[in-house]
């Protein structure tokens, strides 16, 4: 998923050129989104062991605050994935903008 994420940010830019970026800086936005999203499916999997068949109060209880931290640190990484969201789709849009106005943008042409 970062891969293509990162692809599809990178080639969205208003500044983007066929050649070059690939090679344009990572924003930390997409670090922060995909160590988010790897920690929640971790974090996921713990939950699952944990909470499979409580016997007693105390392992239900243990489960219930598992179920409830995995929902909140699933709630913060919604946070960036949104942002990621709306950040290429504001990217795209600038790069429209660009090319219907006829901004220099060497090797694309402007859509008819």
């Amino acid at each position: 998923p970062f891969q293509v994420i990162l692809g599809i940010w990178m080639a969205s830019g208003p500044e983007a050129r066929p050649d070059s970026w690939r090679d344009a800086p990572i924003p930390a936005l997409l670090g922060w989104w995909w160590a988010l999203f790897l920690l929640n499916g971790y974090a996921g999997n713990i939950s699952r062991m944990v909470t499979v068949g409580p016997e007693t109060i105390d392992e239900y209880v243990v489960s219930c605050m598992a179920y409830v931290a995995l929902h909140v640190l699933w709630v913060i990484a919604t946070i960036p994935a949104i942002m990621v969201v709306k950040g290429i789709n504001r990217r795209q849009t600038e790069r429209h903008d660009a090319l219907i106005q006829g901004a220099p943008t060497e090797g694309y042409a402007a859509p008819a």
